[in-house]
């Protein structure tokens, strides 16, 4: 499965020293990583059939939960886009 998307974050700033404390200064290197296990999660739980007849049903799973994880470490997503999906044989 292949998806690209752009997105907009932003350090919760009530929440900086524990961003700073458990990630890190450059706190959205860990979004790539958080990304791909939220790909994975929510294209295990969405039927075949589904992700090819309502990507857009999957791309909505993937922004929220994408946007609740974010949330665990303290970032905020303002706004996500996907701007390429599409399912292969091989994954990777």
């Amino acid at each position: 499965m292949n998806l690209t998307f752009n997105f907009l974050s932003r350090p919760d700033t009530q929440h900086l020293p524990a961003i700073v404390q458990n990630v890190g200064v450059e706190y959205d290197k860990i979004l790539p990583s958080i990304a791909k296990e939220v790909l994975d999660s929510v294209a295990a739980e969405t039927d075949v059939l589904l992700l090819f007849i309502g990507h857009s049903v999957f791309s909505d799973r993937f922004r929220d939960t994408f946007v609740q994880r974010a949330k665990d470490f303290n970032i905020l997503i303002d706004d996500v886009h996907v701007t390429h999906f599409s399912c292969t044989d091989n994954p990777r």
